[in-house]
């Protein structure tokens, strides 16, 4: 008898150590500063520099339940690295080894920089004022990736647009990269899109709305070509809503400062970075 309350006891005591141990930490080990170094002062300048990393911890997200789950418990590390821009101005590239690979965590940093200059010094004075400012959005795309099995240009298209965002270290040099000329050097667009409710407008006020902020959306067209010296590519675009839906849409696409009225914008588009399409292979 007293065997059997020896084991049981043995038992529970096993099973209660066993529930108070510590969930196993997800730790993400590797050294990104170390292994990218030297191309991450390629992109970034000579007198960039890395900080020493800092350690990160948290718990992932529980889907089922969207709380935290104690019970998966992580640790990564993240680095800033500081350098000056091509306006004389410091700046801060921050990186980690948790989820996003380094160049996507570049491509990310080019994008987020030509956003907020232009939506500073374009959206807001331009657009903002006169809509809600939730309803509009300015951003910073590397070309699409797409590929149609009917159209063996887009195949081309694809591979030459995936095979440059994977280079992206070769080619980025943002201590040098310059708001004005950044289509002409890195294969991005620039896209602007917003809604409008008429709400209680009456028939000739919403006229009078459309008019008037297509005419402020012309405006900031105008002065972001002037601004690119005819170089911009990209698309604006404003949908207003009534009750039921939309009622009517301006805006228009841009490649090297014009608005666009040809054929295929994506081809084109293309055509004007990569070079001509070669379908034969040779």
């Amino acid at each position: 008898m007293r065997l059997k309350k020896a084991a049981l006891t043995a038992f529970v005591m096993i099973s209660c150590l066993s529930f108070l141990q510590p969930p196993e930490t997800k730790i993400y080990e590797e050294d990104l500063a170390l292994r990218y170094g030297s191309q991450l002062t390629a992109v970034f300048g000579e007198d960039s520099r890395i900080s020493p990393g800092e350690t990160i911890t948290g718990y992932f997200w529980n889907k089922d339940t969207d709380k935290p789950d104690w019970n998966k418990p992580y640790r990564y590390t993240s680095w800033e690295l500081d350098y000056t821009d091509a306006y004389g101005c410091p700046a801060a590239f921050v990186f980690s080894n948790y989820a996003e690979n380094i160049t996507g965590a570049v491509r990310s940093h080019l994008k987020d920089r030509v956003e907020s200059y232009y939506d500073e010094n374009f959206l807001q004075p331009y657009i903002v004022p006169y809509v809600d400012e939730d309803s509009v959005s300015m951003y910073c795309s590397f070309y699409s990736l797409f590929s149609d099995r009917k159209r063996p240009e887009t195949s081309i298209m694809f591979e030459e647009r995936l095979q440059y965002e994977t280079d992206i270290l070769e080619h980025a040099r943002l201590d040098e990269m310059r708001y004005e000329t950044v289509f002409n050097e890195y294969p991005v667009t620039l896209s602007m899109y917003g809604y409008v409710r008429y709400g209680d407008l009456s028939a000739a006020e919403r006229q009078e709305k459309v008019d008037f902020l297509e005419a402020q959306l012309n405006k900031m067209t105008a002065a972001m070509v002037r601004y690119t010296g005819g170089c911009l590519n990209g698309s604006v675009g404003i949908t207003f809503l009534d009750g039921d839906g939309p009622d009517a849409v301006i805006g228009y696409q841009i490649l090297k400062g014009e608005i666009y009225t040809g054929e295929d914008f994506e081809v084109d588009l293309h055509q004007a970075f990569f070079g001509p399409i070669d379908l034969d292979g040779s």
